[in-house]
């Protein structure tokens, strides 16, 4: 599996609100935005939180294009 494919995994448990998969892909130390306001997280149990209750939004995401690849990290824009 590539880095690309584990980024994207990220992506998709993320919009399908799946807590447990979340916590084991991100590090304790994520810190994540969005586009909204207030959607600043600096921890992981900080997001974990809000992603159970965006639970019932059905939201799916993709990537609006291909993300740029680096060592070791990924870095794109989400559409959900």
């Amino acid at each position: 599996m590539s880095l690309l494919d584990d980024a994207t995994e990220v992506l998709d448990c993320f919009a399908r609100s799946d807590v447990e998969r979340a916590r084991a892909l991100s590090a304790p130390d994520v810190v994540l935005f969005g586009t909204d306001d207030g959607e600043l997280w600096l921890d992981r149990e900080a997001f974990l939180v809000d992603l159970e209750a965006m639970r019932e939004l059905g939201l799916r995401a993709r990537w609006q294009e291909p993300p740029s690849v680096g060592d070791g990290w990924v870095a794109g824009t989400a559409e959900f």
